[in-house]
């Protein structure tokens, strides 16, 4: 049933898009965490956090082809979060592991097709 419906996401949001052969498919922000050994951080849970007008939690699951070390930030399904076309909007992924928690902002803006990153890490080493 998820299949199912990320594909209808998929076909809605490719249908969405202008007629640029560059705005098919859905792109996928993620970071990669790890410790300083470079192994998996794994959380207990994760989630990106929209801080602009339009307050809003997304919660993403890992996508089925990602290790561990990935954790998923935005995808183009979520472009309602977004105002306005082409204005940068703040976000904060935050993990939490117990009473350990990590958070890393980023910003990113929507162009009517795809999400795209203006600013923030893609790779982060977490040392507790």
């Amino acid at each position: 049933m998820r299949k199912f419906y990320f594909i209808v996401l998929a076909f809605i949001t490719i249908q969405s898009c202008t007629k640029d052969e560059n705005c098919a498919g859905i792109i996928i922000h993620q970071v990669k965490i790890t410790d300083s050994l470079g192994k998996a951080v794994v959380f207990d849970k994760f989630f990106t956090i929209c801080l602009n007008t339009k307050p809003d939690t997304l919660v993403i699951d890992r996508y089925l082809s990602d290790s561990l070390q990935y954790y998923p930030l935005i995808d183009d399904t979520y472009s309602d979060v977004f105002t306005k076309k082409e204005v940068n909007t703040n976000f904060k992924f935050v993990g939490i592991k117990g009473t350990d928690t990590l958070t890393s902002p980023y910003v990113f803006k929507y162009d009517g097709c795809h999400i795209q990153l203006i600013s923030g890490v893609s790779k982060i080493i977490h040392q507790k």
